[in-house]
């Protein structure tokens, strides 16, 4: 009994497919085409670099030359996309204070970058990674706000030093969250590019191919 495509499940000869992945039985064997077929239209993540069934990752037959290139690019490439996403957040920001404030300025002076343009750019990100931060001592507006009004003793002055301070932390691990985002997903585009043409290599054929680029 010839193995079948576990895709298509047309028989086919042994030479005419491949096993990319750990999966054993009647389902280890697969169409190279019909495997990047389904790559290409899957809906789930990670299935461009791995089985769905048994979660091996594929392994390319450049793949160790154009994923060390590829990192360098996505370092280079982050400096405009978070530029991109602070630019994108400014005019989010400033929509929001639009219809907060009813002041509708000329679309000359709402299309400008200036500081506070940048300043919101900046903070809407941040803001990812406030949220555990301010719920840990109570920092809010209203709190510093009641402070404020109150008067400050010794220990409320402490208190909201300290939560300036967890306030600074927080906009430093939002800028780490959104930077890292960024690197992953400029990373993952461009892996999925290079790697689109690449052959992926049957299991039996790797460790050759391995021994071969060292």
């Amino acid at each position: 009994m010839q193995p079948s495509c576990r895709i298509c499940l047309e028989d086919s000869a042994v030479s005419d497919l491949i096993q990319p992945c750990q999966c054993k039985g009647s389902i280890r064997y697969v169409h190279r085409r019909c495997l990047n077929e389904w790559r290409a239209v899957s809906q789930k993540r990670n299935s461009f670099f791995s089985c769905e069934l048994c979660n091996a990752s594929y392994y390319f037959s450049d793949q160790g030359r154009r994923r060390s290139h590829v990192r360098y690019f996505a370092i280079g490439l982050m400096a405009p996309v978070f530029c991109g996403i602070v630019v994108g957040s400014g005019y989010i920001m400033k929509i929001v204070e639009l219809f907060l404030t009813q002041d509708f300025p000329a679309w000359k002076e709402f299309l400008s970058i200036d500081k506070l343009h940048v300043i919101y750019g900046v903070l809407l990100p941040a803001a990812f990674g406030l949220g555990p931060f301010c719920s840990v001592i109570n920092i809010g507006t209203p709190h510093i706000l009641n402070l404020a009004l109150n008067g400050f003793s010794l220990d409320s002055i402490t208190q909201f030093m300290l939560e300036v301070i967890v306030f600074a932390i927080g906009i430093i691990i939002g800028l780490s969250r959104i930077l890292s985002w960024t690197y992953e997903r400029t990373l993952r585009k461009l892996e999925r590019v290079l790697l689109d043409e690449s052959q992926i290599l049957d299991l039996q054929c790797r460790g050759s191919h391995i021994k071969h680029n060292e």
